[in-house]
This record gives C-alpha cells, structure tokens and sequence, in this order.
C-alpha cells in the first residue's frame, strides 16, 4: 500500500525555516506564544506524514484517560475524547489523500453500510425522542466514534507491523493499569469493597476495567500462536499470568464469564460453527424473553426487599447471587421489567438515544424494588441489547442484531479465504475482542463509553480493513 502522498523532508524543511522567522519575530514582540505553537505544528507535522501515529496515541490514550469534570458540571474523558475529536476532524483529509487499493472496497462494505444505517436512523429518531437534545449529543458522540475508529483506520493502515504496534500499544497500558491497581488494591488485602478505589483516577469503577483486561487477554492468548521467539513467548505468557490475576481481583462476574464464553467462541470459529451458534442462542434468549413476559412468570424472581443487600466478602457475593439476595443481580431484574414495560409502551420507535434513565422510573414494578433503586448514580438498564430497543425501537434494535450477525458472518467466511497465519490470527483476535464486549454487554451497556465503546467500533474496523484488503488482493 502507498503511503498518503506528503513530502514530510519538504514539510520539516519549510517548518524548520518558518520556525527560525518565528523565533525572530518573537524576540522583536517581546512574547514566545508564537513560537509555542510553531512547536505544537512541528510536532503534529510527524502525523502528517504518518498519520497512523495519531490514531496510536488516541489509542495510546484510552486506557489511561481519566475522567474530568468541569465547573459548569459537564464532564468529559481526557485526552481520549479531545484525541477523538482531532481524529474525527482529520478522517476526511486521510481518506481524500489516501492511496489505498482497498479503500474503494471499504468504503462500499456492507458493515459499514448498516453502521451508517444506524447513524440515519439516530438522527431521525431524535423527532421521537422524549429529549430531542439529549438524543442530539448522543448522535454526535456516536460520530467521533464512527469516523476515528472505523474509517480513518481504513486510510492509515498498511502492513503487518501495523497490526504489531496496535497490539503492543493495547497491551501495554492495560498492563500497566493493572499492576497500578494491584498494588493499590494489596495495601487493602485485595478487599472486594476497595476494588474501585484502587482503581483510581483511570476507572470510575471496576466493570470498564476488567471488560479491558479481557480485551488484552485475547490479543496475548491468539498471539501467542504467532510468537517464534522463545523470550517474547514467555513475555507474552508472564502478561497472560498477570492479566489473568488483576482479572479475578477485578470481581467482575461478567467479564469472568465473558472470558469463558470467549474461549468457547474461539474452538467454535476455529471449526467454523461460531456463527450458527449464535444463532441458537438468540433464538433461545427470545424464547425466554416470551416466557418471561407471558403470564407474568418473571414475578417468580422476586426478591426480598430485606435481604437483597451489598455482601462484604467475595464469598458472600457469590453465595447471594443463587438466592437472589445480591443487590446487583436484583436491580438488573429491576430495571429490565421497566424496559420491557417500555418497551411494550413504544416498540417502534422508543423513547430516543440517551433517554432511558429520563423515563424508566415510572414503568418500575414495586415489587422488585431494592436498596440502591434510587439511581443516583443515574446509570441504565444494564443490558445493552434491551437498552437499543428501549431507546431506539424495534428499527434500532434489528439494525444492531443484524450489524451482529453480519460480523461474524463476515469473520467466518473471511477466516476460511484468508492463506497467511498472521492475518488469520488477526482476526481471531477481533472476533475474541467481540464476543467479550457482547457478553459484557449482555450485564451492562457500555458501548457508548470510551473505554469499551473504541473497542467495539475498532473491531468493526479491523474487519472492515482485512476484508477490503483480501477482495483487492493487498493481503491473502
């Protein structure tokens, strides 16, 4: 592939001289602002030339970002979300520039069409919406993820050691965050009531946090198989260990689960049954949505107002959670009965992008009640395919299910075509990555977040790029 069509020695060049006028001017005004950011541009002309370079300190970035709030009381994560901004703003300069064979191929595929799909139908939603503003912000946000993640990517990346300095880039801040955990974490004997303070200030809680961990985990478990290097496969394996560690002090029991799921996945693309498989288990999971809803049989898991507490001790929790009495497991069941009564409120169209937590309280059963049903936190149903058809309808949530059930199919497929080791490891890794984010997801609704959202979309992305790239014969 050839690279964007800059002259970088040109660039450093006439920078370079600027720069000297610069210095001079600042001399005669008394003032080094100037100079200062002539410094900023000289830095940035780096990217220019390597554009890819940018995309690998947002993705540098995301797992150290911490999150800010200002005095006006809007927050924001830095620098992960201003990174997504420039990022965004310069997709279009790198893709008008581009001289990609396969960058017609990407810009026509069908993953990025239902992606696109989504975007139209978000917009349009918003004159459904509860909160037409909030569903604004929302398909704004939903931009600078598209655009960074997905296509700026297909303009940028060009070769194998592409792929090695993503991984390298993923990895090695996740590990650091974990090791930076524990031995916070250590001084509190690995309480399970410490894990989010030990977390601080790159985590607001432990969910994000060890969804990432499985993130790095499946990138070192499938290159292990790619490593010839005897020290780099021990390296490799002594980050397994360590990953694997901060994961069970994580407490987190759906990345636990997500981890087993994950392996399971694998064996079954590896055999090329993945996706139908999946198919099973959405037919399954409908079947006993409908149960559920029918006759009122979800009343059968009613817990008890008194016992559902927070439990102290890791022991506890996980005893509590097959009595019902863990005040997680019972808020999930909590919110999901208002999201169905939502959803039966507005199936086609929902209530509008970001509104849930606007609108949920009043479709609550009182008998499901528990001690943290106040929400001040103000956080949402907890299970991310619901919340698309709460918030979106019926039309929000096929688009999802079908933007799925396409990249795994995509994946299956593009396994069997694909000859060379590494690239077939590539992608095992993306489908790994995915089948964590949506068992995650399943517990929780994280992909409009920095630190999982990136991931989702960059998933897409890789696919998108490796097959573009295979149809135009730049890889095989």
């Amino acid at each position: 592939m050839k690279s964007l069509a800059f002259n970088s020695t040109k660039l450093f060049s006439a920078l370079t001289a600027l720069f000297i006028l610069v210095s001079l001017w600042c001399i005669y005004i008394d003032s080094f602002l100037p100079v200062m950011v002539l410094i900023a541009l000289a830095f940035m002309s780096n990217f220019v030339s390597q554009p890819i370079k940018l995309f690998w300190v947002l993705l540098l970035s995301i797992p150290l970002s911490i999150e800010y709030t200002f005095d006006s009381g809007v927050s924001t994560d830095f620098p992960d979300e201003f990174l997504m901004l420039v990022v965004t703003a310069c997709s279009f300069l790198v893709l008008g520039l581009s001289k990609s064979v396969a960058l017609p191929y990407a810009l026509r595929h069908p993953l990025l069409l239902i992606v696109v799909l989504q975007l139209v139908w978000a917009l349009a939603n918003i004159t459904f919406s509860t909160y037409p503003l909030l569903s604004l912000k929302y398909f704004l946000a939903k931009i600078w993820y598209v655009l960074p993640f997905i296509l700026f990517l297909q303009g940028t990346l060009q070769s194998k050691s592409d792929f090695r300095s993503q991984a390298i880039i993923v990895v090695v801040p996740i590990l650091f965050v974990a090791l930076y955990s524990m031995y916070y974490h250590y001084d509190n004997d690995f309480s399970f009531l410490t894990i989010n303070d030990s977390l601080q200030p790159f985590f607001r809680n432990h969910v994000n946090y060890a969804a990432m961990l499985t993130f790095a985990l499946s990138i070192c478990i499938v290159s292990l198989r790619q490593i010839p290097n005897p020290i780099y496969k021990i390296i490799i394996s002594l980050t397994i260990i360590v990953l694997l560690i901060a994961l069970f002090f994580s407490y987190t029991r759906g990345s636990w689960l997500s981890l087993i799921v994950s392996g399971i996945a694998l064996l079954l693309f590896y055999k090329q049954r993945l996706l139908q498989s999946l198919k099973v288990i959405l037919v399954v999971v409908f079947g006993l949505f409908v149960w559920m809803s029918f006759n009122d049989n979800y009343s059968m898991f009613k817990p008890s107002y008194e016992k559902t507490i927070f439990q102290s001790s890791l022991t506890q929790h996980l005893n509590s959670m097959y009595s019902m009495q863990e005040i997680s497991g019972a808020e999930r069941i909590h919110r999901w009965i208002a999201g169905v009564r939502m959803i039966a409120e507005r199936p086609l169209t929902g209530f509008g992008s970001a509104t849930f937590y606007k609108n949920y309280k009043t479709y609550c059963d009182p008998r499901f009640k528990t001690w943290v049903s106040a929400n001040p936190e103000k956080s949402s149903v907890h299970n991310y395919f619901l919340l698309v058809w709460i918030e979106q309808g019926l039309v929000g949530f096929v688009l999802f299910i079908i933007l799925i059930l396409y990249f795994f199919s995509c994946s299956q497929r593009l396994y069997a075509q694909l000859r060379d080791p590494f690239y077939k490891t590539v992608l095992a890794g993306i489908v790994l990555i995915m089948v964590n984010i949506l068992v995650v997801n399943f517990f929780s609704d994280m992909i409009e977040t920095d630190k999982v959202g990136s991931f989702f979309f960059i998933c897409i992305g890789l696919l998108i790029w490796l097959d573009a790239s295979t149809k135009a014969k730049q890889i095989a």
